[in-house]
C-alpha cells in the first residue's frame, strides 16, 4: 500500500527489488490519474518510533522494507509533497562530502541528554567533548544509517532540552542488532537553523557515501556532478544555506534530473 497524503487513502501496488521511488511516484500518477507535480516525495513513516524521513529518487522500495519488523511494524510508505525534494535527486550527489559541526544534545538513555560537540566528517558522525575533538569517538557511519525527523504528533521526545529534534536510525533490520536501542539515536540542538543545517548535512552526505561505495546502485540515471569528479573530495568546505552562495548551490540542488532511457 502507497498512502497518498494521509494514512486514510492508499494505492495498491506490487513492488519488485528493481522498483525504486521515483519509479512508483511515477506509476501512481499514471495509473491513478493523480495530479502529477516535481514534489511529490516517498515518505517511510516509522510509527512505532515516532519518526519519519523522504526518499531518494533512487531508492529501492523494497529495500526499506526490508529494515522494517514485519511481526510488530505499524510502519508505512506514505507520497507526499516536500518542499526539500531537491536534496533528493540525483543532481545533489555533487562528489563533495559536506562539513557541520557544532553543540548537539545526545540521549544517550531513555530521558537522560548529555551535550556533545558533534563532527560530520566525510561519511561518518563523531562526537567529543568540545570543538578541540577531545575524546573523539566515532557514532556511526552513514552507509548504514539515515537521518529522520519526528512526525507531527511527536515534536517532543521525553525530556528532550529542546523541540528541535533529529534521529539517526539504521538502515537494517533491528534484529540484527543486540541491543534494540543501537538501531537508532536521538539528537537535539538549540535552534531552527542549526536542525536544518543536520539534517541536510547528513542527507547529503548519505547520499555521496552511497554514490562512492556503490555507484551501480545509479546506473540509468544521467545529471549527478559526481561522475565529472575523478575522485571525491572529503575536504571541500559545506555551503552556509543563509549566505549568499546558497542560491547558487540550491540552484544547482533543484535541477531536475533527467533519467537516462
Amino acid at each position: 500500500r502507497i498512502y497518498i497524503e494521509d494514512a486514510q487513502h492508499f494505492k495498491s501496488l506490487v513492488l519488485t527489488s528493481l522498483v525504486s521511488a521515483d519509479q512508483v511516484i511515477a506509476t501512481v500518477v499514471r495509473k491513478y490519474g493523480v495530479e502529477a507535480s516535481p514534489d511529490w516525495t516517498l515518505f517511510e513513516i516509522c510509527n512505532d518510533l515516532g519518526i519519519e524521513r523522504p526518499l531518494r529518487e533512487w531508492e529501492i522500495v523494497t529495500d526499506v522494507l526490508s529494515a522494517w519488523d514485519s511481526a510488530t511494524t505499524k510502519n508505512a510508505i506514505v507520497m507526499k509533497k516536500y518542499a526539500y525534494r531537491n536534496t533528493l535527486v540525483t543532481s545533489s550527489v555533487v562528489g563533495t562530502f559536506p562539513k557541520v559541526s557544532g553543540p548537539v544534545y545526545m540521549e544517550s538513555k531513555p530521558g537522560r541528554w548529555q551535550k556533545r560537540y558533534c563532527i560530520l566528517r566525510n561519511n561518518s558522525l563523531y562526537s567529543c567533548k568540545d570543538s578541540n575533538r577531545t575524546g573523539e569517538s566515532l557514532i556511526c557511519r552513514l552507509t548504514s544509517f539515515d537521518v529522520y525527523t519526528p512526525l507531527a504528533n511527536n515534536m517532543r521526545r521525553q525530556r528532550a532540552p529542546t523541540k528541535y529534534l533529529f534521529a539517526l536510525r539504521s538502515t537494517q533490520n533491528v534484529k540484527i542488532f543486540e541491543n534494540a536501542a543501537d538501531h537508532v539515536r536521538f539528537f537535539c540542538v538549540d535552534k531552527t537553523e542549526s536542525l536544518y543545517d543536520w539534517v541536510i548535512g547528513l542527507r547529503l552526505a548519505r547520499s555521496e557515501a552511497t554514490f562512492e561505495e556503490f555507484p551501480e546502485v545509479f546506473e540509468g540515471y544521467s545529471n549527478i556532478p559526481a561522475r565529472e569528479k575523478i575522485a571525491l573530495n572529503p575536504t571541500a568546505d559545506i555551503v552556509d544555506p543563509s549566505n549568499g552562495e546558497a542560491a547558487a548551490a540550491v540552484s544547482t540542488l533543484g535541477r531536475r534530473r533527467q533519467r537516462s532511457k
